[in-house]
């Protein structure tokens, strides 16, 4: 991984190609949050071990938005 050093305009860019993704499949990616914090609630009542496999399962549910975005692009 390196460190890409873009001017700040570029920040503006980025979040509007965000929304120009997220408005091609609304649906879709609000069904995935919502499956997201579903599965969060889920795992957050179980006593000692739910918060643990909260953080270990968060780099996968990151990976699951970026295949989605990838998907819908």
């Amino acid at each position: 991984m390196k460190l890409r050093l873009v001017p700040a305009r570029q920040g503006a860019l980025w979040v509007r190609q965000g929304f120009r993704v997220f408005f091609g499949q609304p649906l879709a990616f609000a069904g995935l949050f919502v499956a997201f914090l579903f599965a969060v609630a889920l795992l957050a009542q179980l006593p000692w071990i739910g918060p643990l496999l909260l953080l270990t399962l968060m780099p996968l549910a990151t990976l699951g938005f970026m295949i989605a975005t990838r998907a819908a692009q």
